[in-house]
């Protein structure tokens, strides 16, 4: 049954970009193919892809060699730039309109984690979703593509540090003194990256042999 749901799920990623090339102009990218046929043969709808230990596995190796690739595409300049100030000034008014959303609710409760979950689940982005599409319509590398990027880290990074503070709390102080000093490292590792940059090619300038001037037959 695993050979059977994997060799499905490589028919539908080996289809779906021909079934989004067929279609004239393309109006519809490959990736959304790709959620609705998963959707449609799922185990919610047709249960045709089961979910066993060999789906979960290649799912895990998928999802992490996304965010990878997702990765490759921020510039933390972006991040700490005016967009990425923006974003994140954006993501946090986002973040307290869900709060508001949720508390006047009457089926959630911001007191509870269910209530807090909905909230970070509003102001999250799918970056993973945004940058496939994003190069099918050769989008990456542009103003727009970087507003994107700049806005999409912000919505996938704010949700995700905040329910890792939700579950530490719930877990124990431990895992947030860990979160805490991994937050205090990436903070100052991308603050000493320039500095160190600047050096490095000041040094390679210095060690860079000098062109000798050839004599004037004059």
């Amino acid at each position: 049954m695993a050979f059977v749901s994997l060799a499905i799920i490589a028919l539908v990623a080996f289809a779906s970009p021909f079934i989004a090339s067929a279609i004239p102009g393309k109006p519809v990218p490959e990736t959304v193919f790709l959620l609705v046929l998963g959707a449609v043969l799922g185990p919610h709808m047709l249960g045709v892809i089961h979910v066993d230990a060999e789906v979960s596995l290649v799912s895990e190796l998928g999802l992490a060699f996304l965010f990878l690739l997702a990765g490759f595409e921020i510039d933390p300049k972006s991040i700490t730039g005016v967009e990425g100030r923006y974003g994140l000034a954006t993501w946090v008014v986002t973040f307290g309109i869900a709060w508001l959303a949720v508390r006047f609710t009457p089926w959630f409760s911001v007191s509870h984690f269910d209530g807090i979950a909905v909230t970070l689940a509003l102001t999250s982005t799918a970056l993973g979703t945004l940058v496939p599409i994003m190069r099918e319509r050769s989008l990456t590398g542009t103003r727009v593509g970087d507003s994107i990027l700049a806005y999409g880290t912000w919505g996938e990074l704010g949700p995700v540090l905040a329910m890792s503070v939700l579950l530490s709390a719930r877990t124990g102080i431990q895992t947030l003194v860990i979160l805490g000093l991994f937050a205090v490292v990436c903070v100052l590792l991308a603050r000493a990256a320039p500095s160190a940059s600047a050096v490095a090619s000041l040094c390679l300038s210095r060690n860079a042999p000098i062109p000798r001037r050839r004599p004037s037959c004059a």
